[in-house]
């Protein structure tokens, strides 16, 4: 399923949308000129791990360049995992957003400021890679604790993306 983000782009949808804009960035300086033209809403940073190894930038100063100077903008930051499920480098970065979301096999684990809790994606794909977690999650549904999106709202999925504000996309 891993197609890479040209892959995920394109079969999002998102390369049919006229709001969305890919950008090939690889410095923080062309990535804040970029940003500063004020065309975006939204900018998803995919690997940021990248950026911040290769740039050394720190929590404080990202929040600093971005977050405070671009304050309606959305950052949408996406890290690289460890096998334990941690993200790598810095976990100062923890603090900087409202909401951390894990993705695997087809579950969204949330955790933030605002609450926590998860959410079935895709439902199928759930239960064939990973029954034991798909059993567990059922047994909590019959709870009320998770929340699955229903199948007619995930029919769609991965067709085109419409009424997207504007946004960044790095692709690697």
């Amino acid at each position: 399923m891993n197609s890479g983000p040209l892959g995920l782009w394109i079969n999002s949808g998102l390369a049919d949308n006229s709001n969305a804009f890919p950008d090939d960035s690889d410095t923080i300086e062309a990535l804040e000129k970029e940003i500063a033209t004020g065309k975006y809403k939204f900018v998803f940073i995919d690997m940021i791990s990248d950026y911040i190894r290769l740039e050394k930038i720190k929590p404080e100063d990202f929040k600093k360049r971005f977050i405070k100077k671009y304050p309606n903008v959305s950052f949408i930051l996406i890290f690289e995992v460890t096998k334990s499920g941690d993200f790598k480098g810095d976990q100062g970065w923890t603090h900087l957003v409202d909401a951390i979301m894990t993705v695997e096999d087809f579950l969204i684990e949330n955790r933030g400021r605002y609450g926590m809790g998860e959410c079935v994606v895709w439902e199928e794909g759930f239960k064939k890679f990973n029954p034991k977690k798909y059993q567990e999650y059922l047994d909590n549904k019959t709870t009320g604790t998770t929340e699955v999106i229903e199948e007619e709202q995930t029919e769609n999925i991965p067709g085109p993306v419409t009424n997207v504000p504007e946004f960044s996309f790095q692709i690697q």
